[in-house]
């Protein structure tokens, strides 16, 4: 009986000690109770790399935690290296001479000198080496220009047309080589007033330029071989491709038509087509379609309103199918690139109270997919050229405005929503000119602009002028 009273004893007393420890538990959520008078090791924090770059990269943790208030020190290893240690201010590091394309490991350790160190661990890997430079061009005898279009050449230079002022100004041709360093430069006084110039590199390794009422082919250092000069007036030539069995094809503006000019190689007319009935003003561009003919985007003008309107051309010069995009609001084109969907995309701007940028994503027959503006919260923007990547997505240049013109690059997906963006001015500068013109993308995954870089009230020669800028895979030197 005595027995039985003690087991029964036992029974209760035990199953009082599991509830007690189950109400402990409950009451702090289920979380480890820390005894007064034990001093516990700091919480590990959350540690980031940022910037990684092909030669540096930054890394940065946030400030640890720790119940006991107690002094923390912190140690930064890279692989096995000791790069720093009793850290106790500054919670970044940013390290320098990494090698390109290189995977690395580290640890950022924290102690309070009392218990064991808190180890977390990072890793990043350095992209591979992207040549980066922004650089202003001038001509010896002349007046800083700007640049209008930009190629990239065969042996991985650029090719760059512009204007320059002299006397007048003149059509600029530029190359340069593939870290920026002047090759040559050539002038040509056929200069128009519409200043928008294109230079292509041709299939043998020359270049043709097109600019106002001429078209001129050049050797592979500048020199000219032949100049076709048109007879139209108020005529404008934009855009020029030439094709596989080495034809060229031109488009211009003649006393608002759209016009098409089709040259041999050597340089002599073959024909000259009015192309739409529509009236078009301020600009042309044109690229080939996935079957072989060309498109032509343009500012089709109906009762004083402007639209993006597109021309499908065969190689006739004969109008296949027009497309027209009215909105309420006056709508100027600038560019249009064939993507890999065999769509087209498009940029300009459209005319508000401000001036906002303006995307259109089309199918191959020239029907809307989507539509973006842009806007920066800025007066006025502008996206004066797009490519479309490798990676299927976009990436526009143009200007935007705060009282000042400031050149952004900003990349879109495929579906046209916001990725990144990259605003380049100068430092402390109230009046400046920075506008891009024209983009590309490189053959290392970067990008590559031109324009005209203009201080207006600095007096230093050097920094004014042609600018080209070439940029990292996310927009960065």
């Amino acid at each position: 009986m005595r027995w039985n009273n003690y087991c029964d004893f036992l029974v209760i007393l035990l199953s009082f000690v599991i509830i007690t420890a189950c109400s402990k538990e409950d009451a702090n959520n289920g979380e480890n109770v820390i005894e007064p008078g034990i001093n516990t090791p700091p919480l590990a924090m959350a540690v980031s790399v940022l910037d990684i770059r092909y030669n540096r990269a930054t890394v940065s943790w946030e400030q640890a935690i720790d119940a006991d208030d107690d002094t923390l020190h912190y140690s930064l290893f890279l692989g096995d290296s000791l790069i720093s240690s009793n850290i106790n201010t500054a919670y970044l590091y940013n390290f320098v001479n990494l090698l390109p394309a290189t995977s690395y490991h580290g640890t950022v350790l924290v102690s309070d000198s009392i218990n064991d160190p808190v180890i977390v661990n990072f890793n990043f890997t350095t992209p591979k080496y992207i040549t980066t430079f922004s650089k202003v061009y001038h001509n010896d005898i002349c007046t800083p220009g700007a640049g209008t279009s930009i190629e990239q050449t065969s042996d991985k230079g650029y090719i760059i047309a512009g204007v320059i002022a002299c006397e007048t100004l003149y059509t600029y041709l530029l190359k340069i080589d593939s870290l920026g360093y002047e090759q040559w430069n050539k002038t040509f006084d056929i200069t128009g007033s519409t200043l928008r110039y294109r230079a292509i590199e041709a299939l043998n390794g020359d270049f043709i330029l097109v600019s106002n009422k001429s078209i001129v082919r050049t050797d592979p250092i500048g020199n000219t071989m032949w100049q076709f000069n048109d007879v139209g007036d108020f005529l404008d030539y934009f855009d020029i491709i030439e094709t596989s069995d080495q034809e060229l094809f031109a488009v211009g503006i003649s006393a608002g038509q759209a016009i098409m000019t089709k040259l041999s190689k050597s340089g002599a007319l073959l024909w000259k087509k009015s192309i739409s009935d529509e009236s078009f003003i301020f600009h042309l561009s044109m690229c080939e379609t996935g079957d072989g003919n060309f498109a032509i985007l343009g500012s089709i003008q109906k009762d004083l309103v402007s639209s993006f309107g597109i021309l499908k051309i065969d190689h006739e010069g004969e109008l296949i199918w027009e497309k027209v995009f009215e909105t309420p609001d006056s709508d100027y084109a600038y560019s249009i690139k064939l993507t890999m969907d065999n769509g087209f995309i498009l940029s300009g701007f459209t005319l508000k109270y401000f001036d906002v940028a303006t995307i259109i994503k089309t199918n191959s027959e020239g029907d809307m997919e989507w539509l973006n503006t842009i806007s920066n919260d800025a007066l006025n923007t502008h996206a004066f050229d797009i490519t479309q990547t490798k990676q299927g997505d976009y990436v526009f240049c143009g200007s935007t405005e705060y009282y000042k013109e400031r050149t952004i690059l900003q990349k879109l997906d495929a579906n046209g929503s916001f990725l990144w963006e990259v605003i380049y001015k100068p430092e402390n500068q109230m009046d400046y000119i920075w506008v891009p013109r024209d983009i590309k993308q490189t053959l290392d995954n970067g990008f590559v602009l031109t324009g005209i870089k203009n201080f207006i009230w600095n007096g230093n020669y050097e920094e004014n002028g042609l600018w080209v800028l070439k940029t990292d895979p996310l927009g960065r030197l």
